[in-house]
C-alpha cells in the first residue's frame, strides 16, 4: 500500500487505506509504504500488526531527491515479498515507485482520491506523470462521478472498477439515546444543550472551513447560537494547511469574542465520538473524491449540508433526503440550509435515519473489502 501519510499521521487516503487493511489483513499480507512529515515517527513500525515503512518528506528545500532515493531503496528491499502495489492517490513523488513496480513485474492498482486533483481527465494533462499514471493495471473509481471521468478519458473501461470508500459501521454509528449524547459531550468538553455543527478536515482552501465559518456567522439569533466544532489540523507546517485561512478564522474569533462558541480539535482518535455528540455535519469542500469524513458522518446518523461537487457529494448526498446540497463558495446558501436543520429537530432525525441507511446499504467496509479482495485475486490470476 502506497499512501502519502499513514496513522498516526492523518490524511484521507491514509485513513481509508488503514480501514481497508484492517478489514482484509486476515486474507492479504499487507505492507505500507508512506511518506512522513513527523520527525518522531520511526522509519519502520508496526501499526495494527502491519509493517509500516516511512520516508521523511517534510517540505524542506532540496529534500525531494533524497526522499525519492529513500523510497526507491525501501521499495527495492521489499520487492520480493510484493505481488501488487496499490497507490492511494497519485503525486509526482510516486513516479519512482510506479517505474520500479513496472520494472519488477508487479501489478499496479491506482485509486484516484479527488476530482480535479488526480482523476483521469486531470492527469491526462499532466505530461510525463499522466503517461505513467495511465499505465496502471487497474483503476478504482470511488464514485459514479469519477467513473464518468474515466469513461471520458483514454483509459480502457476494462481496467476500471467502481468500488466506493468504506466505513466501519460498528465504530461509526448513531448515538443510542439522548443520555449517551449528553455523556459524550460532558466527557469531550462540549456544550451540553446547544446544537452542534461539526466539520472534519484540514484547514485548506479546498476544504473551505472559512466558508463554513462565514455561514455560521450569518446564522440569526433565533437559531439558538449553535456551537461550531472544527476537527482537523490548523498547524501551518502541515502541507495541506493554509496558514492564511487559519489566521483569518482564529483572528475573527478573538476579535469578536467567539471563543466559547467555536471549538478546535487538532487531532483525535475519537472522531466517532465527536460525530455521535453532534447534530449536523457540514461539508463545504470545493474538491473531493468520496470523502471519508462524509461517509463517517452518514454512518453516524447525521444530516449533512454539503457543497455540490459533481463526482463527489452529488453521488452520495440525496438533496432533501439525507441532507442538503448547496453551491460551493456560497456561505449564504450554506447558512440557510443549516438554519433549516437547526430549527427542525424532526427533520434532522429523518435525514439522519436515511443517512445511516445509505451507509449500511452502500458503504460498509466489509462489502467494500470483498470487492477489493476480488480485484486483487483477479490481478494475480492474470500473472499466472
Amino acid at each position: 500500500m502506497l499512501t502519502g501519510a499513514y496513522y498516526p499521521e492523518l490524511s484521507g487516503g491514509g485513513l481509508q487505506c488503514r480501514t481497508l487493511v484492517n478489514a482484509l489483513k486476515a486474507s492479504v499480507g499487507f505492507t505500507v509504504l508512506a511518506t512522513s512529515r513527523r520527525s518522531d515517527l520511526p522509519a519502520l513500525a508496526s501499526v495494527d500488526g502491519v509493517p509500516v515503512y516511512r520516508v521523511a518528506l517534510r517540505g524542506h528545500r532540496g529534500e525531494l531527491p533524497v526522499a525519492g532515493w529513500r523510497l526507491l531503496r525501501t521499495f527495492i528491499g521489499l520487492r520480493r515479498d510484493v505481488d501488487i502495489v496499490h497507490f492511494h492517490g497519485f503525486t509526482s513523488k510516486m513516479l519512482v515507485i510506479y517505474a520500479l513496480a513496472r520494472l519488477f513485474g508487479k501489478r499496479i492498482v491506482e485509486k484516484p482520491t479527488s476530482v480535479g486533483g488526480d482523476d483521469p481527465l486531470t492527469m491526462s494533462r499532466a505530461g510525463l506523470s499522466g503517461s505513467v499514471y495511465a499505465r496502471a493495471d487497474a483503476f478504482v473509481s470511488v464514485s459514479p462521478g469519477m467513473t464518468a471521468r474515466f469513461r471520458a478519458s483514454r483509459i480502457p473501461p476494462a481496467r476500471v472498477r467502481e468500488i466506493p470508500n468504506g466505513v466501519d459501521l460498528r465504530r461509526f454509528r448513531p448515538a443510542s439515546s439522548a443520555e449517551e449524547v449528553r455523556a459524550l459531550r460532558v466527557r469531550l468538553g462540549l456544550p451540553t444543550t446547544a446544537p452542534i455543527i461539526v466539520s472534519v478536515g484540514f484547514f485548506s482552501r479546498d476544504k473551505a472551513p472559512h466558508i463554513l465559518f462565514e455561514a455560521w456567522r450569518r446564522l440569526p439569533p433565533t437559531t439558538g447560537q449553535p456551537y461550531l466544532l472544527f476537527i482537523g489540523s490548523t498547524d501551518p507546517t502541515h502541507i495541506e494547511v493554509d496558514s492564511q485561512v487559519v489566521a483569518a478564522i482564529k483572528g475573527e474569533i478573538g476579535r469578536a469574542g467567539l471563543g466559547e462558541r467555536v471549538g478546535f480539535v487538532e487531532a483525535t482518535d475519537a472522531v466517532d465520538e465527536y460525530l455521535r455528540a453532534s447534530d449536523i455535519y457540514a461539508a463545504p469542500s470545493r474538491r473531493e473524491g468520496l470523502s471519508n469524513a462524509l461517509l463517517e458522518a452518514l454512518a453516524s446518523g447525521l444530516p449533512v449540508v454539503a457543497a455540490r461537487i459533481d463526482g463527489g457529494t452529488t453521488g452520495t448526498i440525496r438533496d432533501g433526503y439525507t441532507g442538503f446540497l448547496v453551491a460551493p463558495d456560497d456561505p449564504a446558501a450554506l447558512a440557510n440550509r443549516i438554519e433549516v436543520l437547526v430549527g427542525d429537530p424532526p427533520l434532522r432525525v429523518r435525514f439522519g435515519a436515511a443517512a445511516r441507511q445509505l451507509a449500511e446499504t452502500g458503504f460498509g467496509i466489509e462489502m467494500v473489502a470483498a470487492k477489493y479482495l476480488e480485484l486483487y485475486r483477479d490481478l494475480l490470476v492474470k500473472t499466472t
